[in-house]
C-alpha cells in the first residue's frame, strides 16, 4: 500500500516533536539516533528489520556529532523520521532511503535555527517569572513555562513540518516511484553507496590528527583483503594504539596520574546533598541542558531547568538568594555536561557557600562559569561526541546493517555510559571545586587515553570506510570476445580501488577548505550523471 493515513503521519509526526522536546524526555538523544528511530517506525510499519537497516545506513553519514556550540548542522531525527517510512511504503532500497535521508535533513538545520529564536520569548517568560516569585515553597510557573514553553515551541516547529511532508509529500514519492526514469533510481542507490564513506571520513577528521592516517588506511586495507568482524578490527585497533603509546613513551608504559579518581569526599560530612542527590541533579543536567536552548541566552533555560530542585534546597528560607540563584542560572551558557558538568558540580558547591554565609560574590559564580566553559566545551566534546562515541557507533553498526535489534542500542548503551561518567565528573566538581576541573585538564593521562583511543577509532573508521563505501565502475569492453569489467581490472591492483580513490579525493577537498554540504551536494551530481552516462 503506497501513502499514508493521516493517523499515521500524526504518529510519525510527533514521535519526531517527541525527540525534540530538549529535556523532560528520558529518551532525549537516543531519539535523535537513526538506528534507533529506524526501529520505532519499522515497529509502526510493521517491517522492523527493514527499519533497522535502513535505519544504520543513514547512521553512516551521522556516525559523529557536526557542530559545535550546540549547533545543528543535519538533523538526524527529522532525516530519519521522514526517510524511512517514505522509503519503507515505497518500496525503495536501504542506500536510496539515504539519499533521501541527506535532503531532509539539511532541511532540520531551518527547523532548529526556527525554535531557538523563538524559544527567547521562554527565556525571558522566566526571568519575569523569577522576578514575581514571592515564596520559595512553590516553584511551579517556573516549571509549567520553562518545559511547557519549550515543549510548545518544539511542537510549533516539528509537527506541522512532517506531518505535511508524511501525509502529502510521502504519497507523492510513492507514485513518483512509478514513473522516475532507471538513471534516476540507479543514482539514488548509487549515492547510498558513496555518502557513508564521507560519513567515516568526518569523523576521522575529528578525532584523528594527519598521522594516524596511516591506521585508516590500514583499516581500509585489512577490511578489503580478509573481511573480519569490525569487532576484530577494533581489536587490532586497540593493540596498536597501545604499542603506539608505548613507543612514544620511548618504549615504557606511561605513568597515569588519577589522583583526581581516587581523592576523598572531603565534602560529605558537611553537604546538604547526598552522593545519591548529587547523581540525581547529574542526570537532571544531562536531561534537561538542551531544553528551551536559543540563539540570546544558548543553554539558560535548560540550566535553570537542571539547577531547580537543589537551589530550592539551598535557599529554602532565603527568598532573595532564591531569586539571585536563579538569575545566575539562567545567565547565557554553553558547553559539555558530562566531563564539563563538573562545573556545575562547583557551581553548587559555591552557591551552597554563599548559603551558609561565606564571604563569596555571586559574580565569582559567573566567572568561574565563563572561563571554565569553553575549555570544557572543546574538551568533552573532542572525548565524548567525537571520539566515545562515534566508536561506540561504529562498533554496533554492522549490527544494525544487518537488521538486528541490537544495533538499534547504540546510543543507549553511549547515554548510559554518558551518565556513569556525568555523575563522576558532576560530583568531583562539587566536592572539589574548580580544582577538579584544572586537575581534569592538566592530567597526562588523558592525552594517553585519547592518543589510544584515537588509533583505535581510526582503524576501525577505515574497515567501516571500506565494508560500507561500495562504489563500483559499471564500465565494460570487449577483447576477442571476451568481455571485461573495467572496475574488476583496477580491484587486481587494490581491492576496493575505485571507493579508495573517491575517499581520496573527498579528504583532499575538505583538507583544503572545502565544506561538507559541497561534498555531499557534488557526490550526489557524480552519482546521478554516472548513471545517466552508464559509468556507475
Amino acid at each position: 500500500m503506497y501513502g499514508f493515513t493521516v493517523t499515521e503521519a500524526i504518529i510519525i509526526a510527533a514521535y519526531y516533536w517527541f525527540a525534540w522536546w530538549g529535556g523532560a524526555n528520558p529518551l532525549f538523544l537516543i531519539t535523535w539516533n537513526a538506528t534507533f528511530n529506524g526501529m520505532v517506525l519499522g515497529l509502526l510499519l510493521g517491517d522492523v528489520k527493514t527499519g533497522i537497516i535502513m535505519g544504520g545506513t543513514i547512521q553512516t553519514i551521522y556516525l559523529a556529532h557536526i557542530g559545535g556550540g550546540g549547533n545543528l548542522l543535519s538533523d538526524q531525527a527529522l532525516a530519519s523520521c521522514v526517510a524511512i517510512p517514505i522509503a519503507m511504503r515505497a518500496g525503495m532500497d536501504a542506500e536510496a532511503a539515504l539519499a533521501l535521508a541527506v535532503t531532509f535533513g539539511l532541511l532540520g538545520n531551518f527547523c532548529d535555527s526556527l525554535q531557538r529564536t523563538l524559544n527567547g520569548f521562554v527565556h525571558r517568560r522566566l526571568e519575569k517569572d523569577v522576578a514575581a516569585l514571592t515564596s520559595t515553597k512553590s516553584l511551579r510557573k517556573l516549571y509549567t513555562d520553562g518545559i511547557g514553553g519549550s515543549i510548545l515551541m518544539a511542537f510549533i516547529c516539528r509537527f506541522p513540518l512532517v506531518f505535511a511532508i508524511i501525509y502529502f509529500g510521502g504519497n507523492g514519492v510513492s507514485n513518483l516511484m512509478d514513473i522516475m526514469p532507471a538513471f534516476i533510481t540507479n543514482g539514488l542507490s548509487t549515492v547510498g553507496k558513496m555518502l557513508p564513506g564521507i560519513g567515516m571520513l568526518m569523523v576521522a577528521r575529528l578525532i584523528g590528527q594527519k598521522l594516524m592516517l596511516p591506521f585508516f588506511v590500514l583499516g581500509f586495507i585489512i577490511m578489503r583483503l580478509v573481511s573480519p568482524t569490525i569487532f576484530t578490527v577494533a581489536i587490532i585497533g586497540l593493540c596498536l594504539g597501545i604499542l603506539w603509546v608505548i613507543l612514544a613513551n620511548g618504549g615504557k608504559a606511561p605513568e597515569m596520574n588519577m589522583e583526581l579518581f581516587a581523592s576523598k569526599d572531603e565534602g560529605d560530612k558537611k553537604s546538604i546533598f547526598t552522593r545519591a542527590e548529587r547523581a540525581y541533579y547529574a542526570y537532571r543536567l544531562t536531561l534537561y541542558y538542551r531544553m528551551g536552548i536559543s540563539f540570546e541566552y544558548l543553554n539558560g533555560v535548560g540550566i535553570m531547568l537542571a539547577e531547580l530542585p537543589w537551589l530550592k534546597k539551598i535557599y529554602a528560607n532565603d527568598l532573595d538568594g532564591l531569586k539571585a540563584g536563579l538569575n545566575r542560572s539562567l545567565e547565557p551558557y554553553v558547553s559539555d555536561v558530562i566531563i564539563g558538568g563538573s562545573i556545575i558540580g562547583a557551581v553548587m558547591s559555591m552557591e551552597e557557600n554563599i548559603a551558609n554565609g561565606e564571604a563569596i560574590d555571586g559574580s565569582m559564580i559567573t566567572t568561574v562559569k565563563s572561563s571554565l566553559m569553553g575549555p570544557m566545551a572543546g574538551f568533552g566534546d573532542s572525548i565524548i561526541q567525537t571520539t566515545m562515541m562515534p566508536i561506540i557507533r561504529s562498533l554496533f553498526l554492522p549490527f544494525a546493517l544487518s537488521g538486528s535489534i541490537i544495533g538499534a542500542m547504540m546510543d543507549v548503551v553511549g547515554r548510559i555510559i554518558q551518565w556513569i561518567v556525568a555523575i563522576v565528573c558532576y560530583g568531583k566538581g562539587y566536592t572539589l571545586g574548580k580544582s577538579a576541573m584544572l586537575k581534569i585538564l592538566r592530567g597526562g593521562w588523558i592525552n594517553t587515553l585519547m592518543t589510544t583511543v584515537s588509533v583505535l577509532g581510526m582503524t576501525v573508521l577505515g574497515a567501516l570506510a571500506s565494508n560500507y563505501t561500495k562504489l563500483a565502475l559499471a564500465v565494460e569492453f570487449t577483447v576477442q570476445e571476451n568481455v571485461i569489467n573495467l572496475d574488476s581490472i583496477l580491484n587486481g591492483v587494490m581491492p576496493g580501488f575505485v571507493s579508495a580513490i573517491y575517499l581520496v579525493f573527498c579528504y583532499i577537498f575538505l583538507e583544503k577548505g572545502g565544506k561538507y554540504i559541497h561534498l555531499i551536494l557534488g557526490s550526489m551530481g557524480l552519482a546521478f550523471l554516472g548513471c545517466l552516462v552508464g559509468l556507475f
